[in-house]
């Protein structure tokens, strides 16, 4: 949250305090336009965003090798989820990268089988 927004919060909070029991008070508070950008990211762009309301819900990075860069792609992404698909042959690899790089286990891990073959029979909307 940007000082801007916090001071609009703020002094939005100090006038519906100030109205007296019983009374209803709405008022609109403009926010600056310097609030409505998306957070910086140094690396790059994610592969998806599922947003709501212009808000990111969901990021996802999706991979056959395991990539530092898309690591951090997803650490700095302003998601409270975050995905990593990956689809390669060093599974291996990519679940002691995963250990190493986030302890903490804010990245979900989604790994495909080499098994799967997709299915295109419902193309034609059957």
């Amino acid at each position: 949250m940007t000082e801007a927004m916090a001071a609009a919060f703020a002094a939005a909070a100090a006038r519906s305090s100030a109205t007296r029991a019983g009374a209803v008070s709405i008022r609109r508070v403009a926010i600056p336009a310097a609030t409505s950008q998306a957070p910086a990211q140094l690396t790059g762009r994610v592969d998806v965003i599922w947003a709501r309301h212009r808000l990111p819900v969901a990021v996802f990075e999706i991979d056959s090798t395991v990539k530092p860069r898309s690591f951090q792609k997803l650490k700095e992404a302003a998601s409270p989820h975050k995905f990593w698909i990956y689809f390669g042959k060093d599974v291996w690899g990519f679940r002691t990268f995963l250990q190493k790089h986030d302890p903490e286990k804010e990245i979900v891990p989604i790994i495909v089988p080499r098994t799967f073959i997709p299915s295109f029979d419902d193309a034609d909307g059957e």
